[in-house]
């Protein structure tokens, strides 16, 4: 087996270990599964059959099914918790992600502080407003959720201090508090409320009826920091600087748009996440290399699950990430190759390259669309089409108006005459086809 095989297949094996844990399957049967191609290796080698080979490896491969067992047994004992649930307790815990905001709720991600130990989700009333780096005092009942999260239902709140979380991080969530602020008060409620959820994945501005239409029109993907968002924004930025500049600078270009979203939207994990396996998109199209692409793929989806195994089974986020990558990189040349019906080249404001992108990466995360969600739309190929091509330039103004907003507001909103446009056009994009389906 060739060093790039077997780098691939190793990391995917690991992978299904973890899987099977996540699934509630025992490790005796991966023990015994691990044995079995053993064995049966060896009588191959013994007998001298051809496909001794063969078997001797599937032995080495499934090793590594066994190695993700038993790491998430180890992750487990190292991050083991001490949480007492179904029971009313007074606990401390520092927020450590930036609050969620709802018309009718906020949900924050707390870390137990001692004597207890662990994670939990707080779901708690809108106000008062609570911030990353809070030191608070909670009163109420830490529940399991069916997928395994701790969740702790509107308990009394008590801030014991502020700012106990990293410096930096914090920082970087008020600079994106500041620049979603300036676009709210310089654009229409549902503009703002699109453009920031564009920008940093804030859907805190929209109504249940604007959230109900991007789900139903398949563009939530838009609003929502994962890596299915950023591979569609990336096509569509590459297009719009291919006119404009060469290949190259398009590249570099690229890279810096999503550096520069990650630190906007406050480096969040989810951003970092996507960010990662976006680049390696750009990579691959870049050096045109499918087989390199593969391995890294391989290698990203192992090391994200060594730094936390609950994602493979748990973080829709991460399975849309991977699969969109997947399905970009293998199902868009395919898709090319055999519609040509379609015509060839990129076609007007870049339809047909949007089209390959949007379809192949619909089909490769189909699957968890369904499993996940119980919906998808064929139709909803349609409005990501009419509006992928906006987005670089949405993006552009958004970005420049929250600057200018930090500046001055009246320049804010002089920007922000430019930018509305767009925004309207995509809101009456998704809203005339929420209404159709």
């Amino acid at each position: 087996m060739r060093l790039g095989d077997a780098v691939f297949w190793s990391a995917i094996f690991f992978l299904l270990g973890v899987l099977l844990v996540s699934l509630g399957q025992s490790v005796y049967l991966a023990t015994f599964f691990v044995f079995i191609l053993f064995l049966t290796a060896l009588i191959f080698r013994a007998l001298k059959k051809p496909r001794y080979k063969m078997m001797a490896a599937a032995g080495w491969l499934s090793i590594f099914i066994l190695a993700g067992f038993f790491y998430c047994y180890f992750f487990a004992s190292l991050h083991k918790e001490k949480i007492v649930f179904n029971k009313r307790i007074v606990f401390d815990g520092l927020i450590v992600s930036e609050p969620e905001l709802k018309e009718k709720s906020q949900h924050f991600l707390i870390k137990l502080a001692s004597p207890l130990a662990g994670e939990a989700e707080i779901y708690s009333a809108p106000h008062p407003r609570w911030r990353y780096g809070d030191l608070v005092r909670f009163s109420g009942e830490i529940e399991k959720s069916e997928n395994g999260q701790n969740i702790c239902g509107f308990p009394q709140m008590t801030l014991i201090e502020k700012n106990q979380a990293s410096p930096l991080k914090f920082s970087l969530l008020s600079l994106k508090s500041s620049l979603t602020d300036k676009l709210n008060k310089v654009l229409p409620p549902s503009s703002a409320a699109l453009i920031n959820g564009l920008l940093f994945g804030d859907k805190s501005g929209f109504s249940e009826k604007m959230s109900e239409a991007l789900i139903k029109t398949g563009t939530i993907h838009m609003v929502a920091l994962s890596g299915y968002n950023i591979l569609i924004i990336i096509s569509a930025v590459q297009t719009l600087f291919s006119y404009v500049s060469s290949r190259r600078k398009s590249f570099y270009f690229t890279f810096f748009i999503i550096g520069f979203f990650v630190l906007a939207t406050g480096a969040e994990a989810s951003a970092v996440r996507a960010a990662i396996m976006g680049s390696l998109v750009l990579l691959a199209k870049e050096s045109s290399r499918l087989y390199n692409a593969r391995n890294s793929i391989a290698i990203t989806a192992f090391a994200m699950t060594v730094f936390n195994p609950r994602l493979l089974a748990y973080d829709v986020g991460f399975e849309l990430s991977f699969m969109a990558l997947l399905g970009i990189i293998y199902l868009e040349p395919w898709l090319k190759k055999h519609l040509k019906i379609i015509g060839e080249g990129e076609g007007v404001l870049g339809w047909r390259k949007n089209f390959f992108t949007t379809t192949s990466a619909q089909l490769a995360v189909l699957p968890i669309l369904i499993v996940r969600f119980g919906r998808f739309s064929w139709f909803s190929i349609a409005p990501n089409i009419l509006i992928l091509e906006a987005i670089p330039l949405t993006m552009f103004f958004g970005f420049l108006t929250a600057a200018a907003g930090l500046v001055s507001l009246p320049l804010a909103q002089l920007v922000g005459m430019a930018l509305n446009p767009f925004l309207s056009y995509e809101i009456g994009v998704i809203s005339i086809f929420a209404r159709v389906f």
